[in-house]
C-alpha cells in the first residue's frame, strides 16, 4: 500500500526510509514483476498520471520504457517525493509535474494513461468510485493491486486474509489510510461502467493487474 491522496499529508512520511525494504523482504520481486510486466504492455501515451507511485520506481521504469511525452506524479509524502527526485535526472525532471493529490490532477489536465499502482486498497468503495467519476476523456487505466473477490476457482485463503487484515492495522495506525477493509476494487470499476480490456494474475488471483477504459478492446 504505498501512498495515497486521501491519507493525511506526510503520513507516508513515517514508512519511507523503509518501505521498499519492507515490500522486498515479504514480497521478493513479485509486486515488481508484476507491474512491469503490465507496463510492458500498455500503449505509449501522451500524458501519463501516476497516482502513489511511492518512492518513484515505477516512474523511473516507465521514464525508461519511454511509456509517455510527459508524467503527473500524484504522491502526498515530501519524503516518498525526495526519494522519486533523487531517481532521476535535470532533463528527466522537467518532464514530471509532482502533485500532491488526486483531485489537484485530474482538476488541471487531462490523461490519456492512468496508473494506480497499489494505491486503491487505501481507500473505501465510495472513494474509489467518486475518482472514477472525475475521470475525464477515455484514457487507458491501468491498476494493480490486492485482490479477495471469488473470481473463476479463486478464493483468498485463511493466511492471505489475515495478511491482509495485518497490513491495514499497520498503515491505519502509521499512515492514517481512510480505509478498514480491502476493497472491492473489480467490483467497483465494473459498476462505474468501464470496461475491462485485460488481466494478469499472480498468486492465483490474490494480486491483479487490470486495465479499463470506457470502450473494450478489439478482439
Amino acid at each position: 500500500m504505498p501512498s495515497t491522496a486521501k491519507s493525511k499529508r506526510g503520513g507516508f512520511d513515517v514508512v519511507a526510509p523503509f518501505y521498499d525494504a519492507c515490500v522486498s523482504l515479504i514480497f521478493g520481486d513479485r509486486l515488481w514483476e508484476i507491474q512491469k510486466k503490465a507496463i510492458v504492455a500498455l500503449p505509449k501515451s501522451n500524458h501519463c498520471l501516476i497516482v502513489g507511485g511511492g518512492t518513484g520506481r515505477i516512474l523511473r521504469y516507465c521514464i525508461d520504457r519511454e511509456l509517455a511525452a510527459k508524467f503527473t506524479y500524484a504522491e502526498p509524502s515530501d519524503k516518498m517525493i525526495a526519494k522519486t527526485r533523487a531517481r532521476l535526472n535535470s532533463q528527466e525532471l522537467a518532464s514530471v509535474r509532482f502533485v500532491v493529490d488526486f483531485d489537484h490532477a485530474v482538476s488541471n489536465a487531462k490523461f490519456d494513461l492512468i496508473i494506480f499502482p497499489f494505491v486503491l486498497d487505501c481507500f473505501n468503495e465510495a472513494a474509489i468510485s467518486s475518482m472514477i467519476s472525475r475521470i475525464e476523456g477515455n484514457p487507458q487505466i491501468l491498476v494493480v493491486d490486492f485482490n479477495h473477490e471469488r473470481i473463476d476457482d479463486f478464493a483468498p485463503s485463511r493466511m492471505q486474509r489475515f495478511f491482509i487484515e495485518l497490513l491495514y492495522i499497520f498503515f491505519r495506525l502509521t499512515t492514517h489510510i481512510e480505509a478498514r477493509r480491502l476493497p472491492r476494487i473489480l467490483s467497483v470499476f465494473k459498476e462505474s461502467g468501464l470496461c475491462q480490456n485485460s488481466i494478469i494474475n499472480d498468486f492465483k488471483g490474490w494480486i491483479q493487474a487490470s486495465t479499463w477504459s470506457n470502450i473494450p478492446s478489439k478482439p
